[in-house]
Order: C-alpha cells, then sequence, then structure tokens
C-alpha cells in the first residue's frame, strides 16, 4: 500500500510586507504568495518474490509527487477556497505611495512528468519505513523562480506607464534581498500543517508470495 504527505489539494498564502524607500518617504511593498500542493501518487510496479527464502522479497513503486502551483498575484478568497480548479489572478500592488502604484504577476508551477521509480526491500516492507520522493524539475527556490518571472507595471496618478528602469531595479533589488526570508516563511509554514514543497511520502505495508489472496 502506498501513500501520500498530501491529502487532496492544500493552498497557503502568503502576504509578506517589506519597507520601500520612495522619494523620501517609507512606503510597503506587500508581497502576496499564492502555493497550492496537489496531492501525489503512487502505482505498484512491481513485485520480487523470494520464496521460499522470502527475507529477499521487495516491492518497487512508481512515484509522482504533488504538483506545484504558485502565484504572486491577486488571489481572491474564493480562488483560495476553490480546490476543484486552478486560480487565474491578475497583477496584484505590490507598491502604493505618492501617487505612484507598482503592480506584479508571476506563475511558477512545478512537477515532475514521469513517476520515479522506488524499491522496498523485504526489511523496509516489515519496518513499514517510509520514503520521500521530491520533486527535481527545478534547481532553485521556489520564491527565486517566481521573483524571476515576475512582471511588473507601473501607473502614475492612475494612468499607466512603462516602469522606469530606476524603479524597476529598486523594486527588483529589494525583492531579491528578501527570498531567503520568504523561503523561510513558505517552509515554515508547510512544515507546521506537515507538507514539503514536491514531496510524497510512500511505504509498503506488506507482501505475501506463499499464496494467492484476495484484498479489498
Amino acid at each position: 500500500m502506498a501513500s501520500d504527505n498530501s491529502k487532496g489539494n492544500i493552498s497557503v498564502l502568503e502576504n509578506r510586507r517589506i519597507l520601500l524607500i520612495v522619494s523620501g518617504g517609507i512606503a510597503a511593498v506587500n508581497v502576496p504568495i499564492y502555493v497550492n500542493v496537489a496531492s501525489g501518487s503512487a502505482t505498484l510496479n512491481a513485485v520480487q518474490c523470494g520464496y521460499p527464502n522470502v527475507s529477499s522479497s521487495s516491492v518497487t513503486l512508481g512515484v509522482t509527487p504533488g504538483v506545484v502551483d504558485s502565484w504572486i498575484g491577486n488571489v481572491t478568497a474564493s480562488d483560495f477556497s476553490n480546490l476543484h480548479s486552478a486560480p487565474n489572478p491578475g497583477p496584484a500592488t505590490l507598491v502604493s505611495a505618492l501617487g505612484v502604484t507598482v503592480t506584479g504577476l508571476a506563475h511558477v508551477a512545478m512537477n515532475n512528468t514521469s513517476p520515479t521509480p522506488v524499491t522496498f526491500s523485504y526489511s523496509q516492507i516489515q519496518a513499514q519505513t517510509p520514503q520521500t520522493v521530491s520533486t527535481t524539475s527545478y534547481t532553485s527556490s521556489l520564491v527565486s523562480q517566481l521573483l524571476g518571472n515576475l512582471t511588473l507595471n507601473v501607473s502614475v496618478g492612475g494612468l499607466g506607464i512603462g516602469l522606469p528602469s530606476a524603479l524597476t531595479q529598486q523594486v527588483g533589488n529589494i525583492l531579491a534581498a528578501q527570498t531567503t526570508a520568504l523561503d523561510q516563511v513558505l517552509a515554515g509554514i508547510l512544515q507546521t500543517v506537515g507538507i514539503g514543497i514536491g514531496q510524497a511520502d510512500v511505504w509498503v505495508t506488506g507482501v505475501r508470495c506463499d499464496g494467492a489472496v484476495l484484498v479489498n
């Protein structure tokens, strides 16, 4: 029997405020990060029977960790509570001060495209020892990828304009400096609810090779 460490979909919404100096004043940079973690899956790939030496038996599962979808955007309360369809948020207001509004939108999805084979020895089956399979399709932090895909826009007095390069650099530098802190916040929240990003815990509860049986 296999199991994963998430049941259904679990969503986390983190709104982080960072201080930003704008034209001599202090404004707040809001970074709303939405993370949706879907449950993983496991299939029985093979059973190696060691009869009559049962201790040489093994079981192989094909494990696919849960898909992780994440956004920086204006995710509404209804989006957050809807687990049947993915949200489609618009840009979120990141900075609003002195008549200047900066909005941003980013989306990152992480998942393995094919199952990972995981083999359990007979001793692992007897002890019901879990194994963890992680998503391998990303190499940097989730927050780093979000910030790397972030599209920024600015409006002054309600009029949309091209984002000045100096302000782009300033906002980008401030957000980049907060990558580690944001990663720690997300990791702490997910750890509290027992979820690892892009991970699935699986185990095998038993194997028999001495005769056919019916299972429910």
